[in-house]
């Protein structure tokens, strides 16, 4: 009897995740949980910065400075909706070249800050894309897509990483278990290249429409590099204003393996697993911790938050116009 009473308990826990895995609360959780532990575990890196002295340091930069360093990080956003127009030339979407490049923009922007495993930037495509009427099985095929697409940049940068070409030695010295994210991210590519040619991709990822061929794939892989390259160029520039003979390669060491363990993390932005392990890469360089603080600051600033901020008001003029529209159908 007691035996029984353990199986139906265990069988009552299955159903409630299964009922919260459909409701998207487990996807939720998960990140929250995972930052929750992250926290926990940088406490002694977080009380050791004067966040006085960061702002400081932040206060003292040169305008002409801070201009240049958004111009370079728009840029670095901006380089993501080639995965966008990609799409646009694959599936044949009925859309414009600015259009294209605003839907990637408040799309990708968005699912930065608060993504949530992909949630926000597939509700937002579907949103924009319905509205130009793009069908729901291309809408899904093209979510699908972008969802396997857009990490194998940073795997193919992890291999810089496990190589030799990027230096980690900083970062893996005092934290190993970062090294199991590395690798976990640069086996992402060989397993990618391998699943996207098998019978479920085509089935029930691409939903039976046409399948990607050699050169979209090769292409959109060389998009995901670039993409991630030039954010790396980014974090580079701005730490390199702050932190005297910060070189390029260490600065693509830590922000691939920064980003390996966010990615991991599942959190939106990588927010807590890139933020300690960007901390505590620049921190083992000898540079202080206040600095550092500010060179991530800057970071979050720039790359995310002034970009969604200009997605937000895109979006907004989005939406007002699609309302426009419906009440001209009516």
């Amino acid at each position: 009897m007691t035996k029984m009473k353990k199986q139906f308990a265990r069988l009552g826990k299955l159903k409630l995740i299964s009922t919260l895995y459909r409701l998207k609360i487990v996807q939720i959780l998960i990140p929250m949980i995972i930052l929750g532990m992250v926290v926990w575990a940088g406490q002694a890196e977080l009380r050791r910065i004067d966040w006085a002295a960061t702002l400081d340091i932040l206060r003292d930069l040169d305008p002409t400075r801070i201009f240049l360093l958004l111009s370079l990080s728009l840029v670095a956003v901006a380089s993501v909706s080639g995965y966008e127009f990609l799409l646009r030339r694959h599936f044949k979407l009925s859309l414009g070249i600015w259009a294209t490049f605003r839907y990637a923009w408040i799309a990708n922007t968005s699912n930065n800050v608060i993504g949530f495993a992909g949630i926000v930037g597939a509700a937002l495509r579907t949103f924009l894309y319905r509205g130009r009427g793009v069908s729901i099985p291309t809408i899904t095929a093209c979510i699908a897509f972008l969802a396997t697409i857009t990490i194998t940049g940073i795997s193919l940068l992890a291999w810089g990483d496990l190589t030799g070409l990027f230096p980690i030695d900083a970062v893996i010295q005092s934290h190993r278990w970062a090294m199991y994210a590395v690798w976990a991210i640069a086996l992402y590519l060989p397993g990618y290249l391998l699943f996207q040619r098998t019978p479920f991709y085509s089935k029930w990822l691409n939903r039976n429409l046409p399948q990607m061929n050699l050169s979209i794939i090769v292409a959109a892989v060389g998009v995901s590099v670039v993409e991630w390259l030039l954010a790396g160029v980014a974090f580079w520039a701005i730490a390199a204003t702050l932190l005297p003979e910060f070189p390029l390669r260490t600065a693509l060491g830590i922000y691939t393996v920064a980003v390996a363990t966010g990615l991991v993390s599942m959190t939106p932005g990588g927010i807590g697993g890139f933020d300690l392990i960007t901390l505590l890469g620049l921190q083992a360089l000898g540079y202080p911790p206040e600095t550092n603080a500010a060179v991530l600051v800057l970071f979050r600033l720039m790359y995310y938050f002034i970009p969604w901020l200009i997605g937000l008001v895109m979006g907004g003029i989005e939406f007002a116009r699609g309302r426009y529209r419906t009440q001209l159908d009516v």
